[in-house]
């Protein structure tokens, strides 16, 4: 599992796709794997777990697309925002949420990045 874009900013082991690991279910997480494509330590913690996966493929589609992100434009808080700058937001705050060790829950900051993402989401393609 290559998690590219969480191992830059984070160690594995600490996120959902290291947790627990060499407690004698790394077989049983290998075949789910391998059957679903992830593992049940993925589900422990789906609100976190979701931020990890929208890091990723925001990551990801910031790099590889290749439209105008400047041309799409969403009122976000009575702001209006380009594509580019919800992306740059949501990726921002998403690896807050990540690499946070306090104690908080980070309610405002997830809230506001799923504000953001309910807004462009149908935009979200190329």
């Amino acid at each position: 599992m290559a998690h590219k874009y969480v191992k830059e900013i984070i160690d594995l082991k600490n996120t959902p796709y290291g947790w627990s690991e060499n407690t004698g279910r790394n077989s049983k997480w290998l075949e789910e794997r391998r059957i679903y494509g992830f593992d049940e330590r993925e589900t422990w913690s789906l609100d976190t777990t979701f931020f990890y996966w929208l890091y990723e493929r925001l990551m990801m589609f910031k790099k590889v697309n290749c439209i105008n992100l400047d041309f799409h434009k969403f009122k976000i808080q009575g702001v209006e925002l380009t594509q580019k700058q919800c992306i740059d937001k949501m990726i921002c705050n998403c690896k807050k949420i990540i690499t946070y060790q306090g104690t908080d829950d980070l309610f405002t900051i997830k809230n506001e990045t799923l504000d953001i993402w309910k807004e462009c989401i149908f935009s979200m393609w190329w």
